[in-house]
């Protein structure tokens, strides 16, 4: 088992993209592959930005993401993870 630094929000972010790309090699589903491969895309642009941004605008980015899913996929346990995520990197920093 590995050890999980909730104070650290690049690990924070990481095991997200990790679970999303998890969840797209898993997918059995044309149209949930497509979704998840746009969100993989957008996650890893985030992720190479992440450096440059504050607390405050990663969190907005997240929440962002979730609040622009297509109506099939709101109910998909990424899209909740995605604004779980953010709420921890705000209790993570303090935001």
């Amino acid at each position: 088992m590995s050890f999980i630094d909730w104070s650290d929000p690049e690990a924070l972010f990481s095991l997200l993209v990790e679970y999303v790309e998890d969840e797209r090699a898993d997918s059995r589903d044309d149209a949930r592959r497509r979704f998840l491969d746009k969100l993989v895309a957008q996650l890893s642009d985030l992720e190479t930005q992440l450096h440059r941004l504050s607390d405050e605008e990663r969190s907005n980015a997240l929440r962002e993401m979730a609040a622009a899913v297509d109506a099939e996929f709101e109910d998909d346990p990424v899209v909740s993870h995605l604004s779980d995520c953010a709420d921890e990197l705000e209790r993570a920093t303090g935001s």
